[in-house]
């Protein structure tokens, strides 16, 4: 009993110093560094695949690597012609259709354009459908489809800029939409 006053007495002592202290550093302005921003990409994992949803990889991440990370020893081929050890880019969906218990075909396209802009995943014009073009403001199911009869008749926009050579789109429009895609 004669340690316990002592015991609670130095306790008490110890946080009355790192009250003071923590008050002292909150005073002081801005912690010595800031953290990064995460790195990475995001993926969406569909239909096949455990835990589907967003999922963070890093980046270089390839199909193979989430193979190995999602489903290993699933086994597996790529039905595009996109081979297993380029690298995934942020926004792409990935499905899994499980044929046999040892045989699989893994299929890659793009998330929904609403979703790529809720994580901060820049949008290319290429990789758009009519309703992701409905998503984004000034554009009604017309534009949209004037914007995808042009694409095909005139072949892949290549670029953001390149959206003014449809008809009812402009350099404002252009503006406005800036800030939902990969600039060049």
């Amino acid at each position: 009993m004669k340690g316990f006053g002592g015991i609670t007495l130095l306790m008490l002592l110890l946080l009355v110093l790192l009250s003071y202290r923590s008050r002292d550093a909150l005073s002081t302005g801005p912690p010595a560094f800031l953290p990064e921003k995460p790195s990475g990409i995001y993926l969406y994992l569909g239909q096949g695949f455990p835990a589907p949803g967003v999922h963070q990889f890093s980046d270089g991440v390839t199909l193979g690597g989430v193979m190995e990370l999602t489903l290993p020893g699933a086994g597996g081929e790529i039905c595009q012609e996109n081979a297993p050890e380029l690298p995934l880019l942020s926004g792409e969906l990935l499905e899994y259709n499980a044929k046999e218990a040892n045989f699989g075909c893994f299929r890659k396209r793009w998330m929904r354009a609403g979703m790529r802009i809720a994580l901060g995943i820049p949008l290319h014009p290429d990789q758009m459908d009519l309703e992701d073009w409905e998503i984004l403001p000034g554009i009604g199911p017309r534009l949209a489809e004037r914007i995808e009869m042009d694409r095909q008749i005139n072949g892949d926009f290549r670029s953001y800029a390149a959206l003014e050579r449809v008809r009812g789109i402009g350099p404002q429009r252009i503006r406005q939409w800036e800030e939902f895609f990969l600039m060049e």
